[in-house]
């Protein structure tokens, strides 16, 4: 089926249609030609009608890439951060009075209102003309995770929705994050050299110290972050400039989570642990694939049952503490929840509650109960793969084809040869350090027995032994020896 284009689908004809006061909703996945469609077909519309456009987005890079993409066109469109327009709010402005100048006022990436509300408070202050669309006004809503937009606000004038195309995903994978070995690190030092590696984590402490186990990596994250003077400004600038970064590793945040392109054909290989379904479909939306022969490799974090219902418990808490707020005395409401650093994520210093932020809450633990419930049934890799259109029986579950694969290479290399003092080390290191599934063996004891428990709920064919050595230099000192079964 060939790819649809915004351009294709929205034409000359259907933007004569709209109307002052409409609300306009656009769900099309990266590389739909947001920015084609943009710069070409409604600039020329406005140009030749006296219009003009704001272009608001999420990210400076983002932004930085539009100005980038609508050069030469400033005089029709003019284009900002939503945040420079928060704080110009925050600063006395009036949101009206700054949307005056402006005929059409696109809200690039639009879900960014809720999914940022968990880490920036002011997305509140941009909220209201979702509902409250002014009259002499036309608003474009783009986004590919339209969901929570649709469930604040159901209704619009006009809504295109293109066909999502994920044939560019070659193979999809699910690991396990343990906490005894890094199967993410294992994987990457497995990948050839001349494949790029897109990296997004939800832990920025995490995603620094992996960085610093690749040298050949760029470490990037938002200006807000206690992280950010480690990160990497000249790969941001070459993003901007070029959509592409120059080392063969990426490790970011949700900096990059939302609109900016990457097109490198040698970028293959996108992994992503991050929980909420509309974080997972942004970050896969950053590689631009310009062909056929243009694909990704996607491996996606797994979360088990425990992992979400921990997460949907911490959603819960906050979600209680507003309902809470609406109906006791701000005394008691103080006594209760002033010491807590969590009353900061939904209410401001004045005790006012922020709509966005609240309403992504709710949103979220709504997505975790529906997880949790369907848990027994098809658990997180089915649900996600449900969401990508994605047939689930074509997933590989990465951590135990992995292990088995690293398991076998490890004892094929040191087979029949004995081990003895840093020998036996380096060996228990490698294979203890590629265990990557449960085991009902504790092999934290790294013992002879734990070693070949491994080997045996791995169903690998092969047995360590101990033995005592006769012979100089190592008389009477115990070895390891693998063969064979």
């Amino acid at each position: 089926m060939p790819k649809q284009y915004i351009s294709d689908v929205i034409t000359n004809e259907e933007i004569a249609k709209w109307k002052q006061g409409n609300r306009i909703l656009i769900h099309s996945q990266t590389g739909s030609g947001k920015s084609e469609f943009i710069k070409t077909k409604l600039y020329d519309y406005c140009k030749d009608n006296n219009k003009k456009i704001l272009l608001l987005s999420n990210r400076t890079l983002l932004k930085k890439q539009n100005l980038a993409d609508i050069k030469d066109k400033s005089d029709v469109i003019d284009t900002h951060n939503y945040q420079e327009f928060e704080s110009k709010v925050l600063g006395g402005n009036s949101l009206l009075e700054m949307f005056k100048d402006f005929d059409y006022i696109i809200y690039d990436e639009a879900h960014y209102f809720y999914s940022d509300s968990l880490f920036n408070r002011n997305t509140n202050i941009l909220i209201d003309p979702i509902i409250n669309t002014p009259a002499d006004k036309i608003f474009l809503f783009i986004t590919a995770t339209p969901d929570i937009l649709l469930k604040y606000q159901p209704d619009y004038s006009f809504t295109y929705t293109l066909q999502f195309d994920y044939s560019y995903i070659k193979n999809i994978y699910f690991y396990n994050k343990g906490t005894k070995s890094s199967v993410v690190e294992s994987i990457i030092r497995n990948i050839p050299l001349n494949e790029k590696i897109l990296y997004f984590g939800s832990n920025t402490k995490d995603n620094w110290k992996l960085s610093q186990t690749f040298p050949d990596s760029h470490f990037i994250c938002s200006k807000g972050n206690p992280y950010y003077k480690k990160s990497d400004q000249d790969v941001i600038y070459q993003i901007a400039n070029e959509c592409r970064y120059e080392k063969r590793i990426l490790i970011a945040t949700k900096v990059l989570d939302n609109g900016v392109n990457i097109i490198d054909k040698d970028v293959k290989h996108i992994f992503v642990d991050m929980v909420d379904i509309i974080s997972l479909i942004q970050c896969i939306g950053r590689k631009r694939c310009v062909d056929d022969n243009d694909y990704i490799n996607l491996y996606i974090r797994n979360y088990n049952k425990g992992n979400i219902y921990y997460i949907l418990k911490n959603y819960e808490y906050k979600i209680n503490m507003v309902d809470d707020f609406k109906k006791m005395s701000k005394d008691d409401f103080r006594e209760k929840y002033l010491k807590k650093k969590s009353i900061d994520y939904i209410l401001d210093p004045n005790f006012n509650i922020n709509e966005a932020k609240y309403f992504a809450y709710k949103f979220l633990a709504e997505y975790m109960r529906s997880i949790v419930n369907i848990y027994e049934n098809i658990g997180y890799k089915e649900y996600v793969c449900n969401a990508l259109h994605i047939d689930a029986d074509n997933i590989s579950h990465l951590d135990a084809a992995f292990e088995s694969k690293k398991l076998t290479e490890i004892i094929e290399s040191n087979i029949n040869k004995k081990m003895f003092g840093k020998d036996k080390e380096d060996f228990k290191n490698l294979l203890f350090g590629n265990v990557f599934t449960p085991k009902k063996v504790n092999y934290a004891k790294r013992g002879i027995s734990a070693a070949n428990g491994v080997l045996n709920e791995d169903n690998l064919p092969y047995e360590i032994f101990s033995i005592k050595d006769r012979k100089i230099p190592h008389v009477d000192e115990y070895y390891w020896i693998i063969a064979r079964k």
